[in-house]
C-alpha cells in the first residue's frame, strides 16, 4: 500500500492547528485567509490564502491597518494626497470593494462577532455592523491630543488603548477606555492602570492569547489583565530595556512573541522577546539588529513558520518588506519586497 508521509504530516498539522485556532481568542489572526498592512502609509499589503504563500496587493490608498475575520479581509488607510480615511474589503484577496469613507484614521482593527472594530489615531473608535459596508463613530475623545493605537474585543467588552497629553505634568500618559457593548447602548469608562501614574507611556500592541491578555508600551514595559473581563491590570512589568514594544503575536496555546525596537530606526536596536508560558516570563536574547528585520505586524500559528512586515529605508524613504522565520525567530529571510 502506498503511504504518503508528507500528506499525512500535512493533514496532521492542519488538524492540530485547527484545534489550536478553535480554542484561541485570536479573532482571525489564526485564519489561513490573512492580511498584513504595509508601513508608513505605503500603498501596499501582503495577503495569504493558505497561511504560507503570500502575494503583494497595492490598494488605491496608503495602508494603516488590516484585519481578517477568517472569511473576509479588511484593509484601512488614508488617501495619500487628501488624507481622507478609507476602507475596502475582499473575500478572496483578489477582488476588492470600492473604497468607503470612514470616520477616523485607523491604527488597528479587529473583526469579531460579525462586526469590525477599529482604533483611531485621532482619538476615535469606529465600528461596522454590516460587514464593512459602512462604519460609524462610537467614541470620540474630547482631547484633541489623544490617540488610540490598539483595540481588543473581549466577549462583551471593547477596549481601546493609546495615550493622551497631560498638560499638568507636561508629558503624555497611557490611556485605556472600555465599553460594555449591548444592542443600542455603548457606555465608555476609563480603565485605571499603572500607566496613569507614570508619564511618558504610550499603550500599544494589545493582544488576547488563549492564556493571557496583555498590552505593551513604548518604553519597554507590558501590562497583564488580572481578571477575565480585563478591568484590572497588573503594574508595569519591565520587559528588557527601554526599547518600545513594536509588534506582537500569539503562538499556539501558551506562546507570546513581543518585538522591541526604536520607533524610527530601520536597522538598529531590535529584539525578539519570546514567552512559552503565557507571558509569565520572556527571553529577549534574540537580537534582530544583524538581520535588519524590524517586525511590526506578525502572523503565525506555530514557531515553525512566522511572518512579519518590517520597514526598511531604501534611500528614498521607508518601505515595507515581508520576512519569515522557521526556527523561532533566530534567523529571518526576506520573502517579498
Amino acid at each position: 500500500i502506498f503511504f504518503d508521509k508528507q500528506s499525512t504530516r500535512t493533514s496532521t498539522m492542519k488538524l492540530q492547528l485547527a484545534a489550536i485556532c478553535a480554542t484561541a481568542a485570536l479573532q482571525g489572526a489564526c485564519a489561513e485567509l490573512a492580511i498584513l498592512p504595509g508601513v508608513n502609509n505605503e500603498a501596499k499589503a501582503y495577503i495569504t490564502t493558505d497561511g504560507e504563500t503570500w502575494s503583494v496587493y497595492k490598494p488605491p490608498f496608503g495602508t494603516t491597518a488590516a484585519c481578517s475575520s477568517g472569511s473576509e479581509l479588511y484593509l484601512m488607510g488614508m488617501h495619500q494626497k487628501t488624507f481622507e480615511p478609507l476602507a475596502i474589503k475582499s473575500s478572496d484577496g483578489k477582488t476588492w470593494s470600492d473604497p468607503v469613507k470612514i470616520p477616523a484614521i485607523v491604527m488597528e482593527c479587529q473583526a469579531s462577532d460579525g462586526n469590525i472594530y477599529a482604533a483611531g489615531y485621532n482619538g476615535g473608535v469606529i465600528r461596522s455592523t454590516d460587514g464593512g459596508d459602512t462604519y460609524d463613530l462610537i467614541y470620540q475623545t474630547k482631547n484633541e491630543t489623544e490617540s488610540f493605537n490598539s483595540i481588543l474585543k473581549l466577549d462583551s467588552a471593547l477596549i481601546a488603548f493609546g495615550s493622551w497629553d497631560d498638560a499638568v505634568v507636561g508629558d503624555y500618559r497611557g490611556q485605556a477606555i472600555e465599553a460594555r457593548l449591548s444592542v443600542g447602548n455603548v457606555t465608555w469608562t476609563e480603565i485605571k492602570g499603572d500607566w496613569l501614574t507614570n508619564g511618558g507611556y504610550e499603550l500599544r500592541y494589545a493582544l488576547s492569547c488563549p492564556g493571557v491578555v496583555l498590552v505593551g508600551d513604548d518604553t519597554g514595559n507590558y501590562y497583564v489583565a488580572e481578571d477575565k473581563h480585563a478591568t484590572k491590570w497588573s503594574d508595569r512589568i519591565f520587559l528588557n530595556n527601554t526599547l518600545g514594544v513594536g509588534g506582537s503575536v500569539c503562538i499556539g496555546d501558551t506562546g507570546v512573541w513581543l518585538v522591541q525596537h526604536e520607533d524610527r530606526s530601520s536597522a538598529q536596536d531590535a529584539l525578539l522577546c519570546v514567552s512559552d508560558d503565557s507571558a509569565k516570563s520572556f527571553d529577549c536574547s534574540t537580537d534582530l539588529t544583524g538581520a535588519h528585520v524590524k517586525p511590526l505586524t506578525l502572523y503565525g500559528k506555530s514557531t515553525s513558520s512566522v511572518f512579519a512586515t518590517s520597514r526598511t529605508n531604501d534611500g528614498l524613504g521607508e518601505t515595507s518588506e515581508l520576512w519569515q522565520t522557521t526556527n523561532g525567530g533566530k534567523h529571518w529571510e526576506k520573502v517579498l519586497p
